[in-house]
């Protein structure tokens, strides 16, 4: 499938946005919305932090912040998205009549284009009049879909699957502040003699080392 070079930045931008919410804990999934060879709104998968919230998908994320003066021209406008439409997804596009759709990769767990031709007259037509092209930039994209569905896989061994996320999310946002805060500040150990040493925590240290030092650091006060 030929994409233009244009499409290709608007790709890369929202692969930097998928893997901005893959460091903040959620689903590694980015979208922007281009209007006259600009980017005019983005968004990024924020479903499980900083809360449980499951309709936060980048899509919809987006869509939520187009300036609504643009909304008249939205046959005008084209999602880039880095993974499959879901079918809330699909459903928003088609409602929200946007002109043209690439997703960088397919999605055979939860995309919507298995279900193009079976929906409600309405959404057919609807979808008759997008240019929908996708998967449009897979060597790029599907590296992104692996590591979602490996997050979704577990979550799927999590008995709690609604909470566990909640709850993790209050614990790891407390770790990694934490963290953030000893790989970039000074900080004061105890030693077993009871002096003081000053050490820095390089970014190699591993992670599970950090953490296990947590309870003996003390952050030096800026």
């Amino acid at each position: 499938m030929d994409i233009t070079e244009s499409d290709i930045l608007f790709f890369q931008r929202a692969i930097r946005l998928a893997c901005e919410a893959e460091r903040h804990n959620n689903l590694p999934i980015g979208a922007v919305i281009s209007f006259e060879g600009k980017i005019v709104t983005e968004g990024k998968n924020a479903i499980w932090f900083p809360t449980f919230n499951p309709n936060r998908h980048a899509e919809i994320e987006a869509f939520r912040q187009v300036p609504e003066h643009l909304w008249e021209y939205s046959r005008r406008m084209t999602l880039y998205t880095t993974l499959e439409p879901c079918l809330m997804c699909t459903g928003a596009i088609l409602l929200h009549q946007v002109g043209r759709v690439l997703y960088g990769s397919a999605d055979h767990y939860g995309g919507a284009s298995q279900v193009i031709g079976h929906m409600p007259t309405y959404f057919e037509e609807e979808v008759s009049k997008i240019e929908w092209l996708g998967p449009a930039y897979p060597e790029e994209c599907d590296k992104l879909f692996k590591r979602v569905m490996v997050l979704v896989e577990k979550l799927a061994l999590m008995p709690n699957k609604r909470m566990k996320p909640t709850l993790l999310s209050r614990i790891l946002v407390r770790v990694f502040s934490i963290l953030k805060r000893i790989e970039s500040s000074l900080v004061t150990l105890r030693n077993p003699q009871g002096g003081l040493c000053a050490s820095r925590y390089p970014a190699s240290v591993p992670l599970c080392i950090k953490i296990s030092l947590i309870a003996n650091v003390r952050t030096a006060e800026p």
